[in-house]
């Protein structure tokens, strides 16, 4: 638990010396991949109590394909705000 404490006290801090733009920008791709996140995860959990075979994903994802889906969209919506904030 505490090396998790001490990661989030350094995202803090390299958070509080970004810019306010450059904040706005990371809270909203943080929000987009947030979100993304949770309506892949309800609908592979949907499907899946439905009985559609979706092989590994039958039960939701895992720890991993959840940071990978999350960073994935992260990295979108950095783009997407950069472009609308140009």
């Amino acid at each position: 638990m505490l090396p998790v404490l001490l990661y989030i006290r350094t995202c803090m801090r390299f958070i509080r010396k970004m810019d306010e733009l450059q904040r706005r920008v990371q809270l909203d791709a943080f929000l987009f991949a947030a979100l993304g996140t949770v309506i892949v995860e309800t609908v592979l959990a949907t499907l899946g109590a439905q009985g559609v075979a979706l092989g590994p994903w039958s039960h939701g994802l895992g720890m991993g394909e959840a940071f990978m889906v999350m960073f994935s969209l992260w990295l979108v919506g950095t783009k997407i705000a950069n472009c609308r904030y140009k």
